[in-house]
């Protein structure tokens, strides 16, 4: 907590001397370069963040209308069985075939749901996983090209309340993400 309350007076002190024209330097009396990014912007500028997500969607969207299609088999034969067993038109054999077709379609729900949904939460994990090393990687890598000691990430009610905008290097450390994973 003490560094974060550090890193937020250097931030203040930084915004305070900074040019609005200007990218932040190492030129500051304590030779300490901080900057920030925008964390939200990596959803909407960030390629690999954009694709990943889209395939993440599309998959649950598959996985979503597998499901919508079991529960209405389901839905329809549980009425047609209600009302059958209502009218007394089955018999035993009749009973069992729609307690063992109903059994059928839980037991494909929940394989549905343990096989293509775990695949799905699997996959939206190692998403996770590769952005956040990406982001460090990437973020160590900008930082040292561009000289600077520190980046914060800022986002709404996040632990940053203001930076000054010639602090935001957000489109620069995102085109830089862009152009590093095109190599």
């Amino acid at each position: 907590m003490k560094i974060l309350g550090v890193a937020i007076a250097m931030i203040a002190l930084l915004a305070s001397c900074g040019d609005k024209e200007t990218k932040p330097t190492n030129s500051s009396d304590s030779g300490l370069s901080v900057v920030f990014y925008v964390k939200d912007s990596v959803a909407t500028h960030y390629t690999y963040f954009m694709e990943s997500q889209e395939e993440i969607v599309e998959m649950e969207a598959a996985v979503g209308a597998k499901a919508n299609e079991l529960q209405q088999q389901y839905g329809q034969l549980a009425n047609e069985y209600q009302s059958k067993m209502q009218r007394g038109l089955l018999s035993k054999n009749g009973e069992s075939y729609y307690t063992k077709k109903l059994q059928d379609l839980q037991l494909e729900m929940t394989s549905l749901e343990q096989t293509e949904g775990a695949e799905l939460n699997k996959k939206a994990e190692k998403f996770q996983e590769e952005l956040l090393e990406k982001l460090d990687a990437y973020g160590k890598e900008f930082a040292e090209k561009n000289g600077y000691n520190l980046i914060l990430a800022k986002e709404k009610m996040g632990g940053i309340m203001y930076a000054d905008e010639s602090m935001d290097v957000t489109m620069d450390l995102i085109e830089f993400m862009n152009e590093q994973d095109k190599k």
